[in-house]
């Protein structure tokens, strides 16, 4: 897509300043109109994969559209749909600035900042003044810092949609994160609520760093690891303990603090710590083996006049109370894994010995 003007990388060392100059010109340029057909022919790819019957599908087309494009492009799936977006935008929202980039007069990467900070504009016909608007400044906005150039962006559609403002006003006081619900089962609660976008993108890649930073033999799901990786920030680390059974393995000596963190409290019979570790809490389920064929039933044997004596039952699994989140019961596997990590184990013999810890 290059300029038939611009020379092979190979002559560039005998090129001349000026010459140079007129390069970069050339190659910014044409990389925007590559963009601008990029996204065209991604939007055009959407609208044929486009099946409006199929829009209340937990997968739906626009998720199946991405992930094709996202293959194509060999970035996820949820960048593959921001392309989508922009595409869309420059073509439904903001079509003079789309002539712009098609041009090679205008960056992708201000294009993309002037989309996303007014997707809150709604109204048509402001719109279509913002478009005209930005196409006249893009050359003034260009020569601006990322942080200048969003407050610019802000401050025009502040002047030409203060609904707009007011919205993203309204949304933000919206943020919440909330903890438990009524309907937990036993050992899982739930988590959920609505952060600011940027404090969403440091925890995605947060959560990112930490899910990967353990060995390709951790039994978990990447879902199970993202979750354990919360617990572990809470305990107040950035890593989290490999799980596999590997004794070389470095990430498996680190301690993530979910289990160090607590101390278990026995004020019942020592018994209530016999639990052992359930190695089927990580990972897929396991497949259960095929029944096999019942035997053929032996004959009545004569019973002897003494039975043998009954055999003790094996000690009953106790669970624990953690009285300082609601209470919670702590099944008796989830209590093995806190000893199995560290968790610290003390004995009273007075109740009244616990106090206010």
């Amino acid at each position: 897509m290059y300029d038939s003007a611009v020379p092979p990388m190979a002559s560039l060392a005998a090129a001349g300043d000026a010459d140079l100059v007129d390069i970069v010109t050339g190659c910014g340029a044409a990389a925007a109109r590559a963009e601008a057909v990029k996204l065209a022919a991604i939007v055009e790819f959407w609208e044929r994969r486009r099946a409006p019957e199929r829009a209340g599908w937990a997968c739906d087309d626009w998720d199946a559209a991405a992930a094709e494009i996202g293959c194509a492009l060999n970035i996820s799936s949820g960048r593959a749909s921001g392309q989508m977006t922009l595409g869309l935008a420059l073509r439904d929202r903001f079509p003079r600035l789309g002539r712009l980039l098609a041009a090679g007069r205008v960056p992708v990467s201000l294009v993309t900042t002037i989309v996303f900070r007014s997707a809150l504009v709604v109204d048509p016909a402001i719109l279509a003044r913002l478009d005209g608007i930005v196409v006249d400044a893009v050359r003034e906005w260009g020569l601006l810092s990322q942080k200048k150039l969003e407050t610019a962006i802000d401050a025009t559609i502040e002047a030409h949609d203060p609904d707009a403002v007011r919205r993203l006003r309204t949304g933000m006081r919206g943020r919440s994160f909330t903890i438990g619900d009524r309907d937990d089962r036993t050992g899982l609660t739930s988590a959920f609520g609505k952060l600011a976008t940027p404090d969403a993108a440091v925890l995605a890649h947060r959560l990112s760093v930490m899910v990967h930073s353990v060995c390709e033999n951790d039994p978990r799901t990447l879902d199970q690891r993202r979750a354990d990786s919360l617990g572990a920030m809470a305990a107040g680390s950035f890593v989290l303990t490999c799980r596999c059974a590997t004794p070389d393995c470095p990430a498996a000596q680190l301690d993530d603090g979910r289990g160090s963190r607590f101390t278990i409290t026995v004020i019942a019979e020592p018994t209530a710590l016999d639990a052992t570790v359930d190695p089927q809490l990580h990972g897929e389920p396991a497949e259960q083996p095929a029944p096999a064929p019942e035997p053929e039933p032996e004959p009545a044997k004569p019973q002897p006049d003494s039975q043998p004596a009954p055999q003790p039952a094996p000690a009953r699994r106790t669970a624990a109370l953690i009285p300082g989140f609601r209470n919670a019961i702590l099944p008796a596997p989830l209590l093995a894994e806190l000893i199995a990590h560290g968790a610290t184990v003390r004995f009273l013999t007075d109740p009244a010995a616990l106090g206010a810890t």
